[in-house]
């Protein structure tokens, strides 16, 4: 899961496994690391994760040279994870190829109400995000308040 310009949620990546093993995730996590490797080479990479023991033991094999400052620090939370999972609801135990279509549509829906949402916004001459926009307002109205001295 990833956060766009409005903190939404939406899916950076994804699989389809048996069941959540150290396995599993060994071989997701290299999948994604190999996908996305030019785009954090130097900046590497944060997991947030609800410490699922597959994920600890797949990141614990991982070489340190792919891990900031050789240690590993993994955040704890379910929220954003949980939630997609609910978008996601109507495809537990349905057959594989049923189950891929149904995730297709339902990304391809997610997607495209974001993507309306954005044109609308744009067409209005909103350049930034809501998001954005009211972090920076509510910045701004605490910083009218600060008092600055001169001082020579």
């Amino acid at each position: 899961m990833a956060t766009d310009a409005n903190n939404e949620i939406f899916p950076l990546a994804f699989a389809i496994v048996d069941d959540e093993t150290g396995a599993s995730w060994g071989w997701f996590l290299s999948c994604l690391g190999t996908t996305i490797k030019d785009m954090v080479l130097d900046s590497g990479i944060c997991i947030i994760s609800d410490r699922h023991r597959g994920i600890i033991s797949s990141i614990a094999q991982w070489p340190n040279d792919y891990v900031l400052d050789t240690r590993i620090k993994i955040a704890m939370t379910t929220n954003m994870s949980e939630c997609f999972n609910g978008v996601l609801k109507g495809a537990h135990g349905l057959p594989i190829s049923a189950m891929v279509d149904y995730i297709w549509c339902k990304l391809v829906a997610y997607f495209n109400d974001r993507h309306t949402k954005i044109l609308g916004d744009i067409e209005h001459g909103q350049e930034f995000s809501k998001h954005a926009m009211d972090k920076y307002e509510a910045n701004y109205e605490k910083g009218t308040r600060h008092y600055v001295r001169p001082f020579n």
